[in-house]
């Protein structure tokens, strides 16, 4: 399965190409989200639909071509329509419109099924939704939502992140929890609870994680290694990080709610995660490293402290922020970007893979206190 963006534009061109299509009887509007009154009328024309785009996208004067459209299409005739509406709801909300106007029209004019989104650019608060490594980000959140029943089958997941090499309990439980697992570590027992969205449950004994964690062998080579890349590229890339909450990205999960540029650059070409941890609505005090590319979870202090990392940006921002005194992680909230999970990278990970790709589209594509505690990990140790 292949996604693609395409161009944008002022006029909402996509709108009347997506709706001739239907008129042909080569495509089908499948959904229609979050146009207020309009979803109480019938019979609406191609123009109502670009008349409440603009209206949305008037309030930002500063984007001149507002519209985003995009095309996922899968491979032959195997995923149904009602699979790929499906799946580009759920990319959407990831790609962050979720919230925002759109249109689906499936189209069945080509030998592999795909389908069209066309929505604005703009928020409703008049924010331009983020186009950062728009193409990398469009990859990764395709690929996330495709790998989301792999990743319900939650003893294989087991087995893959027991092969990361860790120095806590936490930055274990980390790594599931950032997949989209819940986690609660049961001391009368002596294990680890996993749970899955869908309802599964793996449990891993906590003798099982330790036993791990000793055998776990010295990155010291790899921590000079990281601590060179950030220094080269942090740079050219801002490393402050950005509260994403109440944002464009429609207030993503805490976990997810702090991130920099250079976080969704490391990300998409190393395979480097950031996750920031904070308090409250107070800057992060700390960050953990998730190095995909070689299987390590890092206390981000081993690798760079923080005052040292987004010190001095390349925007002239400063870091003057002071750590927190009380280290009782509990109350807090660890977050990182949606982005910052996101894009391509030259890096081979079986748990992050990407999807396979389609051979065409269609004609167009010529063209803590804050996080619930109950199951989440503690962070005093990350």
């Amino acid at each position: 399965m292949i996604v693609k963006i395409l161009s944008s534009s002022a006029s909402f061109s996509g709108v009347n190409y997506n709706t001739d299509k239907v008129e042909l009887g080569k495509g089908e509007l499948v959904n229609v989200s979050n146009f207020g009154a309009l979803g109480f009328l019938s019979s609406l024309r191609p123009s109502d639909y670009i008349n409440y785009f603009k209206a949305v996208s008037s309030v930002n004067k500063r984007v001149s071509k507002p519209q985003f459209h995009a095309v996922i299409s899968a491979r032959g005739r195997s995923t149904l329509k009602e699979d790929l509406t499906r799946i580009a709801q759920n990319w959407l909300s990831k790609m962050g419109y979720g919230k925002n106007p759109y249109l689906l029209v499936f189209h069945n004019d080509t030998q592999n099924n795909h389908i069209h989104a066309v929505s604005t650019r703009i928020d409703k608060t008049g924010k331009k939704i983020s186009s950062a490594f728009e193409k990398l980000r469009s990859i990764r959140m395709l690929s996330q939502v495709l790998e989301q029943d792999a990743k319900t089958d939650i003893k294989s997941v087991s087995v893959k992140m027991l092969k990361y090499r860790f120095s806590t309990v936490a930055q274990f439980r980390l790594l599931f929890e950032v997949m989209g697992f819940k986690t609660e570590k049961d001391e009368h027992v002596g294990q680890l609870k996993i749970s899955g969205q869908n309802g599964q449950v793996h449990s891993i004994k906590l003798s099982e994680v330790d036993k791990q964690i000793l055998l776990n062998k010295s990155t010291v080579k790899r921590v000079v290694q990281l601590r060179e890349i950030i220094n080269k590229y942090k740079l050219q890339y801002s490393p402050l990080p950005l509260d994403r909450n109440g944002s464009a990205d429609n207030n993503p999960d805490p976990l997810f709610r702090y991130g920099s540029e250079l976080g969704d650059f490391l990300s998409s070409r190393f395979g480097l995660q950031f996750i920031f941890h904070y308090s409250g609505g107070h800057f992060p005090y700390g960050y953990t490293i998730i190095d995909h590319a070689d299987k390590n979870v890092f206390k981000g202090s081993e690798v760079m402290k923080i005052t040292l990392l987004v010190g001095e940006s390349k925007d002239g921002h400063v870091f003057n922020g002071k750590m927190a005194e009380d280290t009782n992680l509990d109350s807090r909230v660890s977050g990182i970007p949606s982005e910052a999970v996101t894009g391509c990278s030259n890096y081979d990970s079986s748990v992050l893979s990407l999807p396979d790709l389609a051979e065409d589209i269609d004609d167009e594509a010529i063209l803590g206190r804050n996080r619930q505690r109950k199951g989440m990990a503690r962070t005093n140790t990350r």
